[in-house]
């Protein structure tokens, strides 16, 4: 078998799980803004400015985007604000 082939494979599968997973924050109709972007700040490391545009984006379309890595942090990134008591999911 081609030890080439076979590098390039595992390369490939493992960069495929290393990264581009979102973090999906959903519209939140419980929480204050304030409430949501200090959840944000608090979770995700971002500056304020972004957590706005975070929390505006979710609040005027349903969904925003507020990160995206691996998946292993984005797990843990949902998980914090799911603690927060929003609703966010991850996404490949």
């Amino acid at each position: 078998m081609n030890t080439e082939l076979i590098t390039e494979e595992i390369i490939t599968t493992h960069g495929e799980f290393l990264s581009g997973w979102s973090v999906l924050l959903w519209n939140d109709d419980v929480h204050d803004m304030e409430y949501v972007v200090r959840a944000l700040i608090s979770t995700i490391p971002m500056q304020p400015e972004r957590a706005i545009e975070v929390m505006l984006d979710a609040h005027n379309n349903g969904k925003a985007v507020a990160w995206t890595g691996s998946k292993e942090v984005a797990e843990f990134y949902r998980d914090g604000l799911e603690s927060h008591g929003l609703t966010a999911t991850i996404s490949k």
